[in-house]
């Protein structure tokens, strides 16, 4: 707070001198960087009077709680606070303005479109930010500040849900080659060509956007942060052309990269194809999927919690078969036991060892409730002569469950 404190006596002392300097030399060859200087000091001077405006409005929340929880009487709370930037902006306007040469002009331009932006201004305006952006990229078409007024158009058009224009200048910043927007504008543009059901050109674009990132991981140890929803949506757009050819979708998933080419990505796609299905409880296709993905990646860790999935999607789907589900829980007994090449291959893996172990126990124990559920119905159905040996056999085999 200190700090904070002494940083604030030396902007406002900043300020002054600006403020000074520009009323005795408003024409100087100095003028227009002074004034955006003393533009920025506004912004941040905003900033520190927001910080302290949202302080406060904590403060009457809590007050507004404690007495609702007392049953004492409460006034509205007020609107919240938000950000006054129209000391800034009247600046910004002025250089644009009377200095349409000065260096910094881009810059200029994008903070005052940020201005209009800001969810939290107080003179937010999309129309105004709009306009403003697009001055910077028809004025300056080739500063580093257009391919943030281009990223800028994209969002706007974007949240106003006119995805042709969208595309138009999420297209532009990728034109700029790899800047700090492009994996950012490569998943937005994918997503704009999915609103607006274009999967043949969203799908490319989702697969572009996390090839991209996994060469970003493998140049510089970091992925991008749109991969899990480039990678979700590649998923989902699939799905979505799988029901369009009235195609089973896991299908469709094996064909796509059967034509692009093996891809490291192709089982993580499937698995978030598995849970898309599971989301729409859709249990007889998400259990053909399951079966497949370990027809395919037989050693996957994932394994035996896909096995526990599908025992319970037999009981799940149209026509529940619980001898299937019964089934399913011995061949996750058989399949991931120790011993097995599974566990062999997942040795070095002792989370998964450790689940795989919990979901064998919990099985048989389920295997033999079963068993044992099955000879009791025999023995009733049949009545106590006839049904005693077929229920005779379903003990025994509960008994065996039971012992291992």
């Amino acid at each position: 707070a200190e700090k904070e404190a002494e940083e604030r006596i030396q902007r406002l002392e900043a300020i002054a001198q600006h403020e000074e300097f520009i009323r005795k030399y408003p024409d100087s060859h100095y003028t227009a960087h002074r004034i955006f200087r003393l533009a920025n000091l506004y912004l941040d001077e905003t900033e520190y009077a927001f910080a302290e405006a949202n302080a406060a409005y904590r403060d009457l929340e809590e007050e507004f709680d404690r007495k609702l929880d007392a049953g004492e009487p409460v006034d509205a709370l007020p609107e919240p606070p938000g950000r006054d930037y129209s000391r800034a902006i009247a600046l910004m306007q002025d250089l644009i303005e009377r200095f349409p040469d000065y260096h910094h002009l881009g810059a200029t331009y994008y903070l005052l479109g940020y201005c209009y932006w800001d969810e939290l201004s107080a003179q937010q305006d999309d129309g105004l930010a709009m306009g403003t952006y697009q001055e910077l990229v028809r004025r300056l078409p080739d500063s580093e500040y257009a391919v943030n007024g281009h990223f800028a158009l994209g969002e706007i058009y974007f949240n106003e849900l006119e995805f042709e224009m969208a595309i138009h200048h999420y297209s532009k910043v990728l034109e700029f080659g790899q800047t700090s927007h492009f994996d950012r504008a490569l998943y937005k543009l994918a997503w704009a060509f999915y609103r607006g059901d274009d999967l043949g050109n969203a799908i490319p674009r989702f697969v572009e956007l996390i090839d991209y990132s996994d060469q970003m991981l493998t140049e510089g140890g970091k992925e991008s942060d749109m991969r899990p929803e480039a990678v979700r949506y590649l998923a989902i757009s699939l799905v979505d052309q799988a029901d369009d050819a009235e195609r089973p979708p896991i299908q469709r998933v094996e064909e796509y990269f059967a034509n692009v080419g093996d891809k490291p990505y192709q089982y993580d796609v499937m698995v978030q194809v598995d849970d898309v299905l599971s989301q729409q409880a859709r249990y007889d296709e998400e259990l053909a999927t399951l079966i497949r993905i370990q027809e395919l990646y037989p050693n996957s860790p994932d394994n035996p919690e896909f096995q526990r999935r599908i025992m319970a999607l037999h009981v799940s789907k149209d026509n529940p078969d619980v001898d299937a589900s019964v089934a399913a829980r011995i061949e996750l007994v058989e399949r991931f036991k120790e011993g097995t090449p599974w566990w062999e291959a997942n040795k070095n893996n002792p989370d998964a060892l450790r689940l795989a172990s919990q979901y064998i126990e919990e099985s048989l124990g389920d295997v033999a409730k079963v068993y044992h559920a099955n000879a009791q119905a025999m023995f009733s159905a049949a009545g106590e002569v006839r049904g005693a040996e077929p229920a005779r056999s379903e003990y025994i085999r509960a008994a065996e469950a039971y012992q291992d």
